[in-house]
């Protein structure tokens, strides 16, 4: 994400200089050297092939989900300057369409795995600031062939949940980044998904039409997953207009680029 949000920087003529994880003084150097305006916190701790190994990376969940975003909240309360905070969708289910104001609903008082408690912690601390921008994004994806794009990820997985969920187009959650800085947006969190929401089956149907997928996966309900739905209003009506999930994801995938 961290890519995309500089390439947007790029196409607009924002400089940008790129932080290093360091303790608190060293990050509050770095940010008078560069004369920074905002600080914006993309990394995150994400284990390979899914987050559900965090449990077996207990200290560097921990490192960079909650105790590098707390150096640099820190780092920017005591130079002045806002926070802007990647965090997940995945803090709810797929009950309804939640808002910013709903309580998560995955949260250590009910079920989460490690690296959703880990995130939840992590806004936590960054909203202790009153400068700061929660962006809460969930499954990103886009037409380039990564393993972390969610649709390279259906496409492997031999088992599908037949879950309902909101999505995030990378290069839209980057203009939205942008956008609700250069408006000067109200601090606070936002659900940066893209409007509407969309199931991992149709998803799956479309791909396999297209002949992106070279196996079919079996379709699995299970009680024991969920997918998760968040409402975009509060993004919408501090930016403008955010185009559909089914608009972007048929876009990812008429433009998709497979590794060769």
């Amino acid at each position: 994400m961290g890519t995309a949000v500089t390439s947007e920087c790029d196409r607009r003529g924002i400089p940008w200089v790129t932080g290093r994880r360091d303790g608190i003084m060293e990050v509050m150097q770095q940010i008078k050297d560069s004369h920074a305006d905002i600080a914006v916190n993309c990394a995150a701790f994400i284990p390979q092939p899914t987050v559900d190994q965090c449990k077996n990376h207990i200290d560097s969940t921990i490192a960079g989900n909650v105790w590098w975003p707390s150096v640099l909240r820190d780092a920017c309360e005591v130079t002045g300057i806002p926070i802007m905070h990647v965090s997940t969708g995945c803090l709810f289910d797929e009950q309804k369409e939640y808002t910013e104001e709903d309580t998560p609903t995955r949260g250590y008082a009910g079920y989460c795995g490690f690296y959703v408690g880990t995130k939840l912690l992590s806004e936590r601390v960054v909203s202790h600031y009153d400068k700061h921008y929660i962006l809460r994004m969930r499954l990103p994806f886009d037409e380039f062939d990564n393993p972390r794009n969610y649709l390279n990820k259906l496409a492997s997985f031999d088992k599908v949940f037949e879950h309902v969920n909101s999505l995030t187009h990378r290069g839209d959650f980057a203009k939205w980044a942008l956008d609700l800085w250069e408006k000067k947006a109200a601090f606070g969190t936002y659900a940066c998904v893209n409007t509407g929401q969309i199931s991992a089956t149709g998803m799956v149907m479309e791909m396999a039409g297209r002949g992106l997928i070279p196996k079919m996966p079996q379709f699995v309900k299970s009680p024991d997953t969920t997918g998760a739905r968040l409402s975009n209003a509060k993004l919408v009506s501090a930016i403008g207009p955010v185009r559909s999930v089914h608009e972007a994801v048929a876009e990812a995938l008429e433009k998709w680029k497979p590794k060769v």
